[in-house]
């Protein structure tokens, strides 16, 4: 996720502290932050999430500009352990009695957690540091509410085409992203989320809560579409069809920007689970052919890939770490998912897709699976 959109100051004063409660199915975290680039950069990312000026939360996390951030002392006993905090990024982290304090020495921060309490406290050096955390931080601890509550990861995206929840599920370069963008092109249809859904069976209902965060498009996905050029970096906007086909290379789209990728409808952030779609787009298929998957498969391969979560011919499909706000028990998790897998393969028609590189036969094809 860039830590700076254009959109945004890049050194932003402290001021009044913005106080902000987000909201997802049952799940709440309360922000408050002096720095309004680290507010404004959290509204925009974590599009899904609902917001009020509730006081009361779950979690509540305090963001604040602290020149002194950096200045870390520790026991001298104690040494702090590094933990690896996201892609190339650790922190040290040092546990007392009554919290958990991390140090990230490449942003100049400190976060400390009280885990009884349900509080964070996240002290920035400078701004652009603040911009880095506070969405992802918000996220954390939506998303482990919402896998406390019951809640199972999925890879996927989804789209709701007249109100039915259509999942669009699969490995990495399988065809998600592209499928996706057909259907929001070519169909009334609303965006949900590009590549993970939290999915939950409330009462007996499936429903996906998307997972917000910028979109990772497929340059050849974006360059069909001549009025998204611009999205593309100009050194790829004159490569040939085959080239595009094999340059794996993708573009980070930022959720201000998803209106664009619609053509009749909406961004919300959560669907009903009514049709999964597993795509195979690839230049050598002709037209479009679908298939249905019998539900006997559909739970054997939800079940071997964690919702996809997994590729078993290639490790981890879709990264996660609860390094911070921790996420159940694995027990908990595992019969969690094998309750979702199994309402899926029992109440969700399930289609293999396999296309070529035309999105409005793709598009027609998908609706041609709505009810």
């Amino acid at each position: 996720m860039p830590t700076n959109p254009q959109h945004i100051p890049k050194h932003a004063a402290p001021h009044a502290p913005d106080m902000v409660r987000f909201r997802q199915a049952g799940a709440t975290v309360l922000l408050s932050t002096d720095i309004s680039a680290a507010a404004e950069h959290a509204r925009a990312t974590l599009y899904a999430y609902a917001v009020d000026p509730g006081p009361d939360a779950h979690w509540s996390i305090t963001v604040t500009l602290d020149p002194q951030a950096a200045d870390w002392k520790h026991s001298a006993e104690v040494r702090p352990c590094p933990v690896e905090i996201g892609s190339g990024l650790s922190a040290r982290h040092h546990k007392s009695d009554q919290a958990d304090v991390f140090r990230v020495e490449d942003h100049r921060t400190t976060i400390t957690l009280d885990q009884a309490r349900h509080t964070i406290d996240v002290r920035c050096a400078d701004p652009d540091a603040a911009v880095h955390f506070t969405a992802r931080l918000v996220r954390q601890a939506m998303t482990a509410q919402l896998l406390a509550a019951g809640a199972a990861y999925a890879h996927t995206a989804a789209v709701s085409v007249g109100g039915r929840g259509v999942l669009i599920s699969g490995h990495r370069h399988r065809g998600k992203t592209t499928t996706l963008t057909a259907v929001l092109r070519h169909l009334p249809a609303d965006f949900v989320t590009n590549d993970r859904l939290l999915i939950t069976a409330e009462e007996g209902n499936l429903r996906g809560h998307a997972w917000p965060a910028h979109m990772r498009a497929g340059v050849g996905t974006l360059l069909a579409y001549p009025d998204l050029k611009d999205l593309v970096p100009a050194q790829y906007r004159s490569l040939g069809r085959a080239d595009l086909w094999k340059l794996k290379s993708k573009v980070s789209v930022e959720p201000a920007d998803f209106p664009r990728l619609i053509h009749d409808g909406t961004v919300t952030g959560s669907c009903p689970v009514d049709i999964m779609i597993w795509p195979d787009i690839a230049p050598q298929h002709q037209g479009v052919t679908t298939n249905v998957v019998e539900p006997d498969e559909v739970r054997e391969r939800l079940l071997t890939t964690r919702l996809f979560m997994v590729d078993p011919a290639s490790g981890v499909s879709s990264h996660i770490n609860h390094w911070l706000v921790a996420a159940p028990p694995a027990d908990q998790q595992a019969a969690t998912l094998a309750g979702i897998a199994d309402a899926i393969a029992r109440s969700v028609p399930c289609y293999r897709v396999r296309a070529g590189g035309d999105p409005a036969i793709l598009a027609r094809a998908v609706a041609e699976l709505v009810p």
